[in-house]
């Protein structure tokens, strides 16, 4: 069963990832929309993923990683959980 602090730690560890894709993504000067349409996302899933509505998958974080050229810190993020 989840803890109270369990589900903190989880929307701790949330906020970090979608704050490193952001960082890079915007270091890299792309839009959400452009970030989906190079990594073959829909928009609204980047969106939805920076604003901690959904969960990344592997493949989002491997892509997100490769494309924002961010040396495996998005990648690292995404192993955290």
């Amino acid at each position: 069963m989840e803890t109270q602090a369990d589900q903190e730690t989880a929307d701790q560890t949330m906020e970090a990832f979608a704050a490193e894709v952001a960082h890079w993504r915007e270091v890299r000067s792309l839009s959400k929309r452009a970030l989906a349409r190079k990594m073959g996302f829909d928009p609204s899933y980047v969106s939805h993923m920076e604003a901690g509505r959904h969960k990344p998958t592997e493949e989002f974080a491997r892509l997100a990683d490769e494309i924002l050229n961010a040396g495996k810190a998005i990648w690292r993020r995404w192993l955290d959980y």
